[in-house]
């Protein structure tokens, strides 16, 4: 018997790829998607609305619930964990707690199937491993970042945590970064199926690749400066020493805005992240993206 899979997350700015992260999410068998739009400037509402109008006319049975938050403050694990409540409430069995700037997939089946299977075998928790996209000169062109980005790093870079309800279950947390979760307060510490068995720059030993993601982090000169002064703002409007967890992943751009200004961020963003001249070890492999 098939799993009921939710999908949850968070959007600032997001309008040049989150009518595609949604269509793919549907297009993979997910009954239900949350997303809250914090504040967004551009037109994140109004794609957010067309791929739902979209997924209710091609797909009339996955529900799509759009949310508004307001809240300036970077609290990724309280919101996170909220919106998972959320989908509990509407008969969500497996969560998936996802970035607008990432896909989902399994490479043998759905999305549904995968997560159906992971039940069956009795996991409660999925490591799953994503792997970075480079933006470069040599990018063809495309309908969207996830089109037209088609060269990926030659290792992963981390792993994310999807996870099932169980019955026993008064709550269950969401970790900045989206990076794990915690069943009742506690590491779930069994029933995991992990991606990925040591992880380390120089040694990777892979475990069962049931789920992975691809990671399109930074995708223009422009989508990276907002993305940096967006969470600039979020992570200031919490208050000096506010510990941020994964949120600290900024600081070194923090800190270039501060001493530099936008200027810096220019320089940085064509020297460490734009792929020039020599495409290096990345590998085209474009990601499996789903249409309606």
């Amino acid at each position: 018997m098939s799993v009921n899979v939710w999908a949850v997350g968070m959007a600032k700015d997001e309008g040049d790829i989150i009518d595609h992260t949604m269509n793919h999410l549907a297009a993979n068998g997910i009954d239900g998607i949350i997303i809250a739009d914090n504040m967004s400037n551009d037109n994140t509402r109004e794609k957010m609305e067309e791929a739902k109008n979209n997924i209710g006319l091609k797909l009339p049975n996955v529900q799509v619930i759009l949310l508004e938050d307001n809240v300036v403050e970077y609290t990724q694990s309280q919101k996170m964990t909220s919106l998972a409540a959320k989908a509990r409430e509407h008969g969500a069995e497996w969560v998936i707690p996802f970035d607008i700037d990432e896909i989902w997939y399994s490479p043998n089946a759905m999305l549904k199937d995968a997560f159906t299977d992971l039940s069956a075998e009795g996991f409660d928790v999925y490591k799953t491993l994503y792997t970075n996209h480079s933006i470069t000169e040599f990018d063809p062109q495309g309908k969207s970042p996830f089109h037209s980005m088609v060269h990926k790093w030659n290792l992963p870079t981390n792993h994310k945590s999807c996870f099932r309800f169980r019955s026993t279950d008064s709550y269950v947390k969401i970790s900045n970064g989206n990076h794990f979760v915690q069943h009742n307060g506690w590491d779930i510490n069994q029933h995991v199926k992990v991606a990925i068995d040591d992880y380390g720059h120089d040694k990777i030993v892979f475990g069962p690749q049931t789920i992975q993601i691809r990671h399109f982090q930074w995708r223009s000169l422009d989508h990276f400066m907002r993305k940096i002064l967006n969470a600039y703002q979020a992570c200031k409007a919490l208050g000096s020493g506010a510990d941020l967890y994964n949120g600290a992943a900024w600081a070194e751009h923090f800190k270039i805005y501060e001493s530099e200004g936008t200027n810096g961020l220019v320089k940085f963003f064509e020297k460490n992240i734009l792929v020039q001249n020599d495409l290096g070890s990345l590998i085209n492999d474009p990601a499996p993206i789903m249409e309606l």
